[in-house]
């Protein structure tokens, strides 16, 4: 039988953003690192960064990576790290899950967005 990733709650952990909006979109780290602490001392037994939040549409490869291994810096191995990969595009989501060395990572199931006739 295959151990599981982790046994308890797991929170989808919003990726929180500068304000300078004069430059790209960035990662605000600092406020990454407390919300990845609050989440450690409530007891939450892992995290999905950049998973169902929004991520992989207002950010680009490079960042989402960066922020993913922001994370696993962060939480030094006291708690699993599933890295979300999804992408508007397969190679793209591939591409991300096959990156240093992860071999945990989500997905999402491709929608099509109606649009809006009004």
């Amino acid at each position: 039988m295959k151990k599981p990733v982790f046994v308890g709650s797991c929170t989808a952990l919003v990726t929180p953003f500068t304000n300078d909006f004069d430059s790209s979109i960035t990662a605000d780290f600092d406020k990454l690192d407390m919300l990845i602490e609050e989440q450690i001392e409530a007891g939450t037994s892992a995290l999905v960064v950049c998973g169902t939040t929004g991520e992989a549409s207002t950010q680009s490869i490079p960042k989402h990576l960066e922020t993913v291994a922001r994370a696993v810096k962060q939480t030094d191995g006291r708690i699993p790290i599933i890295a979300g990969t999804g992408a508007n595009s397969t190679d793209e989501a591939l591409y991300m899950s096959k990156q240093n060395g992860r071999n945990k990572f989500t997905y999402k199931k491709f929608h099509l967005d109606e649009e809006d006739d009004e």
